[in-house]
């Protein structure tokens, strides 16, 4: 699939002026292995690079602006990711008083470093800090250095969500709930890895060690599978579940270059999440469940419905939304990665159940029944599930699907106003529109 390389483009915009301030088998190692990220082999949306890059970063200033808020009562020098801002005044959202949770915490991390990298941002580093003082305030209960999952303000009216969110109280979500998830601790350990190499000497080297090593304690099954966070290790139900929307090849794959005393456990998880998709995904259905559970033989199976989080456990939903974008980013900085095909059959499935209209793109597949292969929703639709379906893009160079790359690029850039959009489809979309245009921060 890959037949060309693009080289880095970094310098370009500089010139321009546009940028400111267990024992079971692991499949062995091969020349298609996932390795780190150096050099950007995917196909980017037509245009001018400085333009689109422009446009990236711009989308990223936006979000950053918008979702990053400070804890009051810190100083201000505590900042998180409010994911819940427009959700609190929703009739489905219970926890009225929740602000932030960790996989956002992660998502914010990542954009900082990525502008940062960029000096599309003069504050990143200062506001990266603040992001960081924050996680240290906010450990798992586990015991670990992994962040507690959720937090709340107990200064928010806790019927209808009112007031202003990082103004009161800020404490872990209440009834020994605050333990760890995963995909939240492996982006901020990606990001802190990033920012020791933005800025060396500075302890952040230290800070993502002691995530690496709690991830490797409790997160990494023997098999190389990753658990949903610390609280599974020891949770009998939940101990082999995993969620491919974890399955981050890439990060694992830096992961091993930076900790290179434990190189071989990154690798293995790495090529064990490749393994679970080159065997539980055809082309007529590319696409993993949101849960799966790892069995005795190391062989990854469908969860039932409402294993964790709703009827939908057994089917591509809200949590496989992101699986596009996660196990496509070998197929974007790999020269040959064995997923390609895999990528190249989401590709086909999505273009072929949208008409290559993005606006036809809708929540959820079903992977089992009678409605196999078709939408779960089609009332509404979400950039959730159409925002990674750019990365798959940008991973597969056949001519054949530049229009539907493209038709992507323009829907997650011009459409959809930052302010009126909710947290998560926006984060996936500042992301993945990163990514598409060689502004992914890698090593």
């Amino acid at each position: 699939m890959r037949t060309t390389r693009l080289t880095p483009i970094v310098a370009a915009l500089a010139a321009s002026g546009l940028l400111t301030a267990c024992n079971i088998l692991i499949t062995p190692i091969t020349d298609q292995t996932p390795q780190p990220a150096t050099e950007f082999y995917g196909a980017m949306p037509s245009g001018d690079v400085v333009s689109l890059q422009q446009e990236a970063l711009s989308l990223s200033n936006a979000w950053l602006d918008r979702f990053l808020k400070p804890v009051q009562q810190a100083d201000n020098s505590q900042l998180f990711v409010d994911y819940a801002e427009l959700e609190r005044s929703e009739s489905w959202m219970t926890d009225k008083q929740a602000i932030s949770v960790s996989e956002g915490h992660g998502y914010g991390m990542l954009i900082l470093v990525a502008v940062a990298a960029q000096d599309a941002r003069t504050t990143a580093k200062a506001e990266f800090d603040a992001m960081v003082n924050y996680w240290q305030a906010h450990k798992s209960y586990a015991g670990t250095n992994l962040m507690a999952w959720q937090q709340w303000d107990t200064g928010l009216n806790a019927e209808t969500g009112a007031g202003v969110a990082g103004a009161g109280t800020i404490i872990d979500r209440p009834g020994g709930e605050a333990n760890s998830a995963t995909d939240g601790d492996l982006d901020m350990a990606y990001a802190l890895i990033i920012a020791n190499k933005l800025w060396p000497e500075q302890g952040y080297d230290t800070l993502a060690q002691s995530l690496l090593d709690d991830i490797r304690a409790t997160i990494v099954m023997p098999d190389g599978s990753l658990r949903l966070g610390d609280w599974a290790a020891t949770a009998p139900v939940y101990q082999n579940t995993t969620r491919p929307s974890d399955f981050l090849i890439q990060h694992l794959t830096t992961f091993a270059a930076f900790d290179q005393q434990n190189a071989s456990t990154w690798q293995s998880a790495a090529d064990r999440m490749v393994n679970h998709v080159e065997l539980n995904t055809v082309a007529s259905l590319p696409l993993l469940p949101d849960f799966g559970i790892i069995d005795q033989a190391g062989n990854f199976t469908v969860a039932p419905a409402n294993h964790l989080e709703s009827d939908f456990d057994s089917h591509y939903y809200y949590n496989s939304a992101r699986q596009p974008w996660r196990i496509s980013m070998p197929g974007v900085y790999n020269e040959v990665s064995s997923l390609d095909d895999n990528i190249e059959w989401m590709n086909d499935f999505f273009i072929a159940k949208s008409n290559g209209d993005p606006a036809q793109v809708y929540p959820g597949v079903w992977l089992s029944g009678p409605q196999q292969g078709e939408w779960i929703e089609t009332a509404w639709t979400d950039l959730t599930f159409t925002a990674p379906l750019l990365v798959a893009a940008v991973a597969d160079d056949r001519p054949e699907i530049a229009s539907w790359r493209d038709a992507l690029w323009r829907k997650l850039t011009t459409e959809h106003p930052m302010e009126s959009e909710f947290y998560f489809g926006s984060s996936i979309r500042v992301l993945s529109v990163l990514t598409a245009v060689d502004l992914w921060p890698t090593l």
